[in-house]
C-alpha cells in the first residue's frame, strides 16, 4: 500500500468468489489499528457495501451513522477527506453499483467530486467492476492461495494429526481437478470439511 499517494488514491481490488476479498479487507483495518500500514490515514471506515442495499442511500452521513461517528463529518468535509480511508467491501454485492455514473454521493466521491483527498479502497468480482477501471488509480487482484499456503493450511486443520495431513495431501495429489480448486481459500476450506466427513463415515 505504499503506492497509495494523493495522486494515486483509488484502488480497486479484483477477485474470484471466495478468493479471500473481504479477509483482504479486515487484514487492512486490522493492520492499519495495529500502525503497520497507511500511516498517513487518521479515519478508516470499513463498508461491506452490501449493508446498504436495505439501508438509507450511503453517503458521509450514512456511514458514520453506522459507525456511529456523525460527529466527524463537517470536520471530514471541511478537509475534502483528507487522511480518511473509504473501504468498500463487495462492489459486486451492492445493487446500486452502477450509481458510480450517476451523481450519486458513490460516485461522485470516486470521480473526486465530492471529498478529494480521500483515499478509497474497492473490493469486487471482476465482472462487477468493468465500468469502474476507468476511475481507479490503480487495480490489483486477489488470487487466493499459493501451494505453499494451502500446504501451512492443511497443516494448521490438523495439529495433532500428521497422519491425516499427509492423507488429504496425498488425496489431492492424486485428484488434480480437485486440488486446483484449492487455490480459492473458501473452496478450500469445503473441501477440508467434506473430507472430514466422508473419513468419519467411512
Amino acid at each position: 500500500f505504499g503506492s497509495i499517494t494523493p495522486d494515486n488514491r483509488i484502488l480497486l481490488l479484483e477477485g474470484r468468489p471466495g478468493c479471500g476479498k473481504t479477509t483482504l479487507t479486515r487484514k487492512i483495518s486490522k493492520d492499519w489499528g495495529e500502525d503497520t500500514v497507511l500511516r498517513f490515514i487518521k479515519h478508516l471506515f470499513l463498508i461491506p457495501l452490501r449493508y446498504f442495499n436495505k439501508k438509507a442511500p450511503i453517503n458521509l452521513n450514512s456511514i458514520l451513522g453506522h459507525f456511529q461517528m456523525t460527529d466527524l463529518e463537517d470536520s471530514i468535509v471541511e478537509t475534502g477527506g483528507e487522511s480518511v480511508c473509504f473501504v468498500f467491501d463487495g462492489l459486486d454485492e451492492y445493487i446500486e453499483r452502477y450509481s458510480t455514473e450517476g451523481n450519486s454521493w458513490f460516485g461522485q466521491v470516486l470521480r473526486g467530486e465530492i471529498l478529494p483527498s480521500s483515499t478509497i479502497i474497492v473490493t469486487s468480482r471482476p465482472n462487477a467492476s468493468v465500468k469502474l477501471r476507468n476511475v481507479v488509480h490503480s487495480r490489483g487482484e486477489v488470487l487466493g492461495f499459493l501451494e505453499k499456503q494451502i500446504d501451512e493450511y492443511i497443516v494448521k486443520s490438523y495439529p495433532n494429526s500428521l497422519q491425516k495431513v499427509e492423507e488429504l495431501k496425498t488425496y489431492l495429489s492424486s485428484h488434480l481437478n480437485i486440488k486446483h480448486m484449492c487455490y480459492v481459500p473458501f473452496n478450500l476450506v469445503m473441501i477440508i470439511f467434506i473430507y472430514n466427513n466422508c473419513q468419519k463415515k467411512s
